[in-house]
């Protein structure tokens, strides 16, 4: 993965906040909006997975991008307690490295990207199983 990378506020934080744009999150918006997820009426198993192996590929290229970096994790309250700011925490070592908000966007080459696309397509199938089973439990309270 290609990065640019831009800086301009500090925080008071004892760690920086790292905010993406990748195309491998562009891919996963696209899957769950196209397979129903975000109006699910259930937590998703499937999302957790897609959540999960996205962040995998993120997290890697962010270490190479921050080799400095004391660990790289995701958060939902990454910027806000309340979670309107997802993004990726970065812990230092040095206090005079505290603080910093970085946007980065990344550029996947294609074979990334197919690669992560044909994972969601498999994938699309155990959502569909999610979906159904999660059916079959709420007829199963209204006939009993």
């Amino acid at each position: 993965m290609q990065a640019t990378i831009s800086s301009n506020r500090n925080s008071n934080k004892r760690h920086s906040i790292i905010y993406l744009n990748s195309p491998l999150n562009e891919a996963a918006n696209e899957f769950a909006t196209d397979q129903g997820i975000y109006e699910a009426p259930f937590k998703s198993k499937t999302w957790s997975k897609v959540s999960r192996l996205a962040n995998k590929h993120h997290i890697a290229a962010l270490k190479k991008l921050f080799p400095e970096s004391a660990g790289i994790r995701f958060s939902d309250k990454a910027g806000c307690n309340c979670g309107c700011s997802p993004g990726f925490v970065m812990k230092h070592e040095h206090p005079n490295q505290f603080g910093r908000m970085f946007w980065v966007d990344f550029q996947a080459s294609e074979t990334e990207v197919n690669a992560f696309e044909n994972t969601l397509k498999k994938l699309a199938g155990e959502f569909a199983a999610e979906r159904e089973a999660y059916k079959n439990k709420l007829a199963s309270k209204v006939v009993a």
